[in-house]
């Protein structure tokens, strides 16, 4: 018997126990004919607990035979209630008391019920290995119920509704909804992969599947996610309604588990709601995602392809394509040129086949949210399925991809995430658009500059560069030893210390040393750390190096303390007395501890970017002072800070901009804020002080400022605005130096290096590019940076790493080794169904 039925067996003995406490009453009223109508009422509902009970457990039970024995004192009592006395009441409820207790005993729970409740096939995946696990349970009942959806339209008004019931794999029996009532089943588990409800801008389930009203339908409510993650889970995925009202919701890893935990308690202290999400680490379980598990179990030979499909691919290496909503919404137009290129690359290649298979909702994408590009995008799919050359796949099941296919090109999403699973080499396309003599564009973030040279790593890969400051010309100087070779942001600062530079490891995992006089690297481990805040901690370490003395300080994003390096001992110290104060004020779990700085004297003055903070620390005394700022309400507190020598300029992401007196307790003295039209987490970034004006540049595409210190005055700044006109993901400027009264500039999007002198009003810029030896220097070195990748990661794409890199890797004697592949996710469904199964039969 189920526990739902054990339940409504126990609710029908309550309402017979309460019909004796009215029988009583009306008996002692006098109101005979009342006793004999309610007597008679429960001897009819006595029978049909009876006939319940023997439909779900057969004949000759004991509960059974105490409601017969009960059903006849109710005809006794109803014959002789003449000269009857009002005791018999306490024989029928201890009758009652005794039926209970049978019931209980008897009837313990010894099935279940399970319904799946999957909306897209082609998400089937996060539930499957669960259903698998329970349907192979004979005490479960097991029933997979796909549940109706809408795509909605261009106004937000539900669309047709869709139903994909006949999409899903031979071997899962599905069940139609309409044969399925979940509000009379009542199934002790429901499992869902869509916890949007109708917070989804491109679809809704049907209402009738709203997890509130699910929630009211079961024992358990159950939220795997339909996707995965490679780092960490935006908010946005954790605040919606399917998560609120799940009571298990079932995640990836440890890490991201931990990720949903804070953002539900953030948000239930920001909005002074505790308790909203429940039992908040409870409800939240790492028990690893079933989209892995089925991943690694999917083999070629399940699947039997289509003959032209079997036909194209011969002996030829295939490319899965991938296309995604979210990068059909972030790049508009350009990304359907991007579309074009690569169609036109493959196209013209007879040594590989291009597997193209879009989001199942791009094309509900368009219509909904860009409907204006919506013929074009369907030209480009009418197109390539007539050319004959490439495959299609628009079918629900995108594993048989995955195993048929070789490696991986495409936007980021769940799906590259999966396939880097398998081991196999995945390419994340950006929107550039590579064409026959691009040379190498450098990036950097992290510019120092000495007399003769400027001094450099390069963005997305291991590398020192130095730039002769006359003539532009950059030379590749070697790479850091023990280093990821592929992997943007390795180091973020660099600082020169008794003739040696110093990098400040942001992604890197060791302090790294540099000698110019002798060309030597050196490597300088650090302490792991015990308190980590966030999940990107391995991507974001300690973000700027600062020179004072013979010493060289580390400031920290996501690392716990401040470390200093003494250059003269080797000794490597970690200051931490400001960490439990910013963290009792921190408003923000995105951010880091700290973005920028100023020393002033033997001073660092550090704003924070995660709370409503200022740190002052001390290098001689090594002692920290924490002074609150509680005029900035932005929620993602400074991004930058600059001083005129006599006053601070604080910018926080929203783009305020706060002017405060240097004195001990950073009175605020005017505030200035702008009008943004692009601020999203940043406004302005970096913030600089040149020539009594206090400088903004542009995180993404807002207009370039700069703030006259002596009257307030607020005037945009042209020459630094041409960035703001590039499409892209990367913030504006990378980097801003102020030498020698000039600024140099490097852009994010434009790859621009800019010599600007605000005096003179001159202007100098190039794109960096390197030497024909060191190209080929650098090609070599990163033809093998699939290889060398960590499992599960991926390379991203640039002018440095192109698609072509990747045909050719995927041409060579390059093969996946089977020991690259992640065995873990084994069990995941099982040890999922075997969690919830014993928390309902408990």
């Amino acid at each position: 018997m189920r526990k739902h039925q054990q339940k409504q067996i126990l609710n029908l003995i309550a309402t017979l126990s309460e019909a004796n406490a009215e029988i009583k009453r009306l008996f002692l009223c006098g109101k005979t004919s009342h006793v004999l109508k309610l007597l008679e009422d429960c001897q009819d509902g006595v029978v049909q607990i009876g006939e319940f009970i023997e439909s779900v457990e057969g004949k000759g039970t004991q509960t059974v035979a105490l409601l017969e024995e009960y059903h006849e004192s109710l005809y006794s009592i109803a014959v002789g209630i003449g000269t009857a006395d009002a005791n018999f009441v306490k024989h029928l409820k201890k009758q009652l008391l005794q039926i209970e207790n049978s019931v209980r005993r008897e009837f313990i729970q010894d099935r279940i019920e399970i319904a799946f409740l999957p909306y897209k096939a082609s998400m089937w995946d996060s539930l499957e290995s669960i259903w698998l696990a329970a349907k192979d349970d004979p005490r479960c009942d097991a029933y997979v119920v796909p549940i109706p959806y809408f795509d909605r339209l261009p106004s937000g008004a539900l669309g047709q509704m869709k139903y994909e019931g006949h999409q899903y794999p031979d071997y899962v029996p599905v069940v139609n909804y309409r044969a399925y009532d979940i509000e009379a089943r009542q199934p002790d588990i429901i499992f869902i992969h869509n916890p949007y409800d109708d917070g989804n801008c491109i679809t809704s389930v049907h209402p009738d599947y709203y997890s509130d009203k699910l929630k009211n339908c079961t024992e358990l409510l159950c939220y795997v996610p339909y996707f995965v993650v490679s780092n960490d889970v935006q908010e946005h995925f954790v605040l919606c309604s399917g998560v609120i009202n799940a009571d298990r919701v079932f995640i990836q890893s440890k890490e991201v588990r931990d990720t949903y935990v804070r953002i539900c308690e953030e948000f239930e202290k920001e909005h002074k709601c505790k308790g909203s999400f429940g039992n908040v680490q409870s409800k939240f379980i790492a028990s690893g995602s079933p989209k892995f598990e089925r991943v690694l179990n999917t083999k070629r030979e399940n699947y039997n392809l289509p003959e032209d499909w079997q036909k194209l691919i011969g002996n030829k290496k295939v490319i899965f394509y991938n296309t995604s909503i979210g990068a059909i919404l972030q790049s508009n137009e350009q990304y359907l040129e991007k579309l074009r290129y690569v169609l036109d690359t493959f196209r013209n290649r007879s040594d590989v086949v291009l597997w193209w298979r879009p989001h199942p909702l791009n094309e509900a994408t368009y219509q909904s949210m860009r409907p204006h590009l919506f013929e074009a995008y369907e030209q480009i799919v009418a197109d390539f399925r007539c050319g004959g050359w490439g495959i299609y796949d628009n079918t629900p099941d995108f594993h048989c991809a995955i195993a048929w296919t070789d490696g991986y090109y495409g936007d980021y999403s769940s799906l590259a995430t999966l396939y880097a699973a398998t081991g196999k080499p995945v390419l994340i396309q950006d929107e550039i658009i590579a064409m026959p003599g691009d040379g190498f564009e450098l990036m950097f973030e992290n510019l120092y500059c000495d007399e003769k040279y400027f001094w450099f790593t390069e963005y997305r890969f291991n590398s020192l560069f130095k730039m002769d400051k006359e003539s532009w010309e950059a030379q590749l100087i070697g790479t850091f030893p023990n280093e990821r070779m592929y992997h943007k942001r390795l180091y973020s600062s660099t600082a020169e210390c008794n003739g040696k530079l110093y990098f400040a490891p942001l992604a890197a995992n060791q302090i790294a040393e540099f000698t110019p006089e002798t060309n030597e690297f050196r490597k300088i481990a650090f302490a792991e750390p015990q308190r980590i805040v966030s999940n990107s901690y391995n991507e974001a370490k300690l973000i700027k190096v600062v020179a004072v003395g013979n010493s060289v300080y580390f400031l920290p994003y996501f690392y716990p303390a401040i470390i200093c390096y003494d250059t003269k001992t080797n000794l490597v110290e970690y200051f931490d007395d400001w960490l439990d104060g910013v963290e009792r004020l921190r408003s923000s779990n995105i951010a880091g501890y700290f973005v920028d700085y100023e020393l002033e004297g033997t001073k660092l003055v550090l704003p924070c970017a995660c709370a409503d903070a200022v740190v002052i620390f001390d290098t001689v005394t090594k002692v920290s002072v924490i002074y609150t700022t509680p005029s900035n309400d932005n929620k993602y507190k400074y991004h930058g800070l600059c001083n005129d020598g006599k006053d601070y300029y604080f910018v926080s992401a929203d783009g305020t901009v706060v002017k405060r007196k240097m004195n001990s307790q950073f009175e605020a003295i005017s505030k200035i804020e702008f009008s943004v039209g692009d601020f999203q987490n940043v406004a302005f970034y970096p913030m600089r002080y040149l020539e009594e004006y206090v400088w903004l540049f542009p995180y993404g595409k807002n207009h370039a400022m700069k703030i006259n210190t002596i009257t307030n005055e607020v005037t945009s700044v042209d020459v630094f605005n041409e960035e703001c006109k590039y499409e892209g993901t990367t913030q504006s400027y990378l980097e801003v130096k102020v030498h020698n009264k000039k600024f140099y500039a490097m852009t994010g999007r434009s790859h621009r290096f800019i010599e600007y002198n605000p005096v003179t009003g001159n202007i100098r810029e190039s794109k960096i590019r390197v030497s024909e030896t060191d190209c080929t220097h650098i090609e070599k070195m990163l033809s093998v940076c699939p290889l060398q990748q960590p499992y599960g990661s991926f390379v991203v794409e640039s002018n440095i790493y192109k698609l072509e890199n990747l045909l050719e890797l995927l041409n060579s004697d390059y093969t996946i080794s089977v020991e690259n592949i992640n065995h873990t996710f084994d069990s995941i469904g099982t040890s999922i169904y075997e969690l919830v199964k014993k928390e309902v039969m408990q």
